[in-house]
């Protein structure tokens, strides 16, 4: 019954996703505090630059799963290689 929840979670994709996940959890954290504190000590009139803070936030938001990703990626290639060489 569930063999085919076992086969999925042994794909190297998966593990992917997951760290992905994992990792973005707590880097969202980060970012949104940052953001928080940017807009504490931003002015409250000025709503351009409370708009451009948290536009920086997403952005930063969007481009850390992509940079987490192709990390990992590196990263899971780079001892692929090292383990593929003969002994």
């Amino acid at each position: 019954m569930m063999t085919w929840l076992g086969n999925l979670l042994q794909q190297p994709a998966v593990h992917h996703w997951v760290f992905v996940l994992l990792h973005f959890t707590w880097q969202g954290v980060w970012a949104a505090a940052l953001v928080s504190v940017l807009l504490r000590f931003t002015n409250p009139s000025n709503a351009s630059r409370r708009y451009a803070i948290t536009l920086l936030g997403l952005l930063i938001t969007i481009c850390l799963p992509i940079a987490t990703w192709l990390l990992i990626d590196r990263e899971a290639i780079s001892v692929d290689t090292s383990q593929a060489s003969p002994s």
